[in-house]
């Protein structure tokens, strides 16, 4: 599987009081133009790429295979049988795909895995997010021989996430263990752990 992964830290542009209505206006039009521009006209040789139209039918994310390692609040499980058939029904099979807002990547690994793309690119601004995702393409093993030797208890949960002093390894096996036990896979200081569980099977159902 071939994976890339982007960390980006965005700069926002600093807010300015002195804009005049003329310049929104020359601003706008700009912008109008681009968009005209980007979908091509009748003298334009080079067709518009067609955007895909989402369906109505309601997608049972059980029936997606869950490829991902994490439980991402707002995923896009619900979106890989759109993409699956979007990437299918293309004419040529696409060398990259970014995927910005990865969280949880599972747009990206399914289209990898499933061989309808050559490459992915995983953008995220979470750094959490983002350093997991480097150990897990970078040193999988390593967070894998982690995860198999961990005994999943309240008091050795409750020391991973009380440790301070952490390198990038142990960051991310922590992002993985609070992704896996919090609720809904919440990562927000203060989330709640689960207490039951799938089954009542507490911590150990995730």
């Amino acid at each position: 599987m071939s994976t890339e992964l982007i960390e980006q830290k965005l700069a926002l542009p600093a807010e300015s009081d002195t804009s005049s209505s003329a310049e929104s206006g020359s601003q706008q039009a700009d912008s109008i133009e681009r968009v005209r521009t980007l979908q091509g006209s009748a003298s334009d040789p080079q067709e518009p790429l067609e955007i895909p139209v989402l369906t109505d039918k309601v997608v049972n994310v059980a029936t997606v295979p869950q490829r991902s390692p994490l439980r991402y609040p707002g995923g896009k499980t619900w979106l890989v049988p759109q993409i699956r058939k979007w990437l299918k029904d293309l004419e040529f099979r696409p060398r990259i795909m970014v995927e910005p807002f990865a969280g949880g990547g599972i747009a990206s690994l399914t289209a990898v895995m499933e061989g309808l793309v050559e490459r992915a690119i995983l953008c995220e601004r979470d750094p959490e997010i983002a350093n997991f995702w480097f150990c897990a393409l970078e040193h999988s093993e390593l967070l894998a021989t982690r995860v198999e030797c961990f005994n999943l208890t309240e008091e050795n949960v409750a020391e991973v996430f009380n440790s301070h002093s952490l390198s990038r390894m142990d960051l991310a096996f922590q992002t993985l263990l609070k992704n896996r036990i919090n609720r809904g896979g919440i990562l927000a200081k203060g989330a709640s752990r689960m207490k039951k569980g799938e089954n009542g099977n507490g911590l150990r159902s995730r």
